[in-house]
Protein backbone atom coordinates (compact mmCIF):
# COMPACT_ATOMS: atom_id res chain seq x y z
CA UNK A 1 0.00 0.00 0.00
CA UNK A 2 1.13 3.49 -0.83
CA UNK A 3 1.33 6.38 1.61
CA UNK A 4 -1.14 9.18 1.02
CA UNK A 5 -0.42 12.91 1.43
CA UNK A 6 -2.80 14.85 3.70
CA UNK A 7 -2.29 18.64 3.39
CA UNK A 8 -3.36 20.85 6.29
CA UNK A 9 -5.94 22.71 4.21
CA UNK A 10 -8.05 19.62 3.51
CA UNK A 11 -10.37 18.29 6.23
CA UNK A 12 -10.10 14.74 7.49
CA UNK A 13 -6.32 14.60 7.87
CA UNK A 14 -4.50 12.36 10.36
CA UNK A 15 -4.31 15.04 13.08
CA UNK A 16 -5.58 18.48 14.04
CA UNK A 17 -4.15 21.15 16.34
CA UNK A 18 -6.11 23.21 18.84
CA UNK A 19 -4.52 26.48 17.66
CA UNK A 20 -5.38 28.01 14.25
CA UNK A 21 -1.78 29.12 13.71
CA UNK A 22 -0.55 25.50 13.94
CA UNK A 23 -0.85 23.48 10.75
CA UNK A 24 -0.54 19.70 10.45
CA UNK A 25 0.24 17.93 7.17
CA UNK A 26 1.65 14.51 6.60
CA UNK A 27 1.96 11.19 4.87
CA UNK A 28 -0.19 8.34 6.12
CA UNK A 29 -0.08 4.68 5.26
CA UNK A 30 -3.49 3.69 6.63
CA UNK A 31 -3.38 1.03 9.29
CA UNK A 32 0.41 1.12 9.54
CA UNK A 33 2.17 4.46 10.11
CA UNK A 34 2.25 8.20 9.54
CA UNK A 35 4.86 10.95 9.30
CA UNK A 36 3.46 14.34 10.24
CA UNK A 37 4.87 17.85 9.92
CA UNK A 38 3.51 20.22 12.57
CA UNK A 39 4.23 23.89 11.89
CA UNK A 40 3.71 27.12 13.81
CA UNK A 41 2.93 29.94 11.37
CA UNK A 42 2.92 32.56 14.13
CA UNK A 43 5.72 34.98 15.05
CA UNK A 44 5.18 33.92 18.68
CA UNK A 45 5.87 30.64 20.46
CA UNK A 46 2.74 28.57 21.00
CA UNK A 47 1.69 25.66 23.22
CA UNK A 48 -0.49 23.34 21.16
CA UNK A 49 -2.34 20.08 21.60
CA UNK A 50 -2.82 17.58 18.78
CA UNK A 51 -5.76 15.25 18.41
CA UNK A 52 -5.22 12.25 16.14
CA UNK A 53 -7.89 11.17 13.65
CA UNK A 54 -8.19 7.42 14.11
CA UNK A 55 -10.30 7.05 10.95
CA UNK A 56 -7.68 8.71 8.73
CA UNK A 57 -4.81 6.83 10.36
CA UNK A 58 -6.60 3.49 10.29
CA UNK A 59 -5.42 2.67 13.82
CA UNK A 60 -5.75 3.86 17.40
CA UNK A 61 -2.74 5.87 18.54
CA UNK A 62 -0.93 4.29 21.49
CA UNK A 63 1.16 6.33 23.91
CA UNK A 64 4.45 4.61 23.19
CA UNK A 65 4.04 4.83 19.40
CA UNK A 66 4.34 8.63 18.93
CA UNK A 67 7.96 9.75 18.49
CA UNK A 68 10.16 12.51 17.18
CA UNK A 69 11.86 10.78 14.22
CA UNK A 70 14.96 12.99 14.52
CA UNK A 71 15.70 12.34 18.20
CA UNK A 72 13.73 9.15 18.88
CA UNK A 73 12.12 10.82 21.91
CA UNK A 74 8.59 9.68 22.72
CA UNK A 75 5.87 12.30 22.91
CA UNK A 76 3.71 11.71 25.97
CA UNK A 77 0.00 12.48 25.92
CA UNK A 78 -1.67 14.94 28.26
CA UNK A 79 -5.30 14.94 29.36
CA UNK A 80 -6.73 16.17 26.05
CA UNK A 81 -4.20 14.87 23.50
CA UNK A 82 -0.51 15.25 22.73
CA UNK A 83 0.78 18.69 23.82
CA UNK A 84 4.06 20.46 23.14
CA UNK A 85 5.49 23.90 22.48
CA UNK A 86 6.52 25.17 19.07
CA UNK A 87 8.87 28.09 18.73
CA UNK A 88 7.95 31.00 16.41
CA UNK A 89 7.73 29.94 12.76
CA UNK A 90 9.14 26.51 13.65
CA UNK A 91 8.10 22.97 12.86
CA UNK A 92 8.33 19.54 14.38
CA UNK A 93 8.12 16.08 12.85
CA UNK A 94 6.14 13.24 14.41
CA UNK A 95 6.39 9.53 13.57
CA UNK A 96 3.36 7.45 14.52
CA UNK A 97 3.11 3.68 14.17
CA UNK A 98 0.41 1.14 14.75
CA UNK A 99 1.19 -1.58 17.26
CA UNK A 100 3.13 -4.39 15.60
Amino acid sequence: DQARWHPYWQPGGPATADKPEVRVSGFCQPGRKALLAVGNTSALAVQTTLTFNQAALGFAVKTERVRDPLTGAALKPTGQGWSFQLEPEASRWLWIEANP
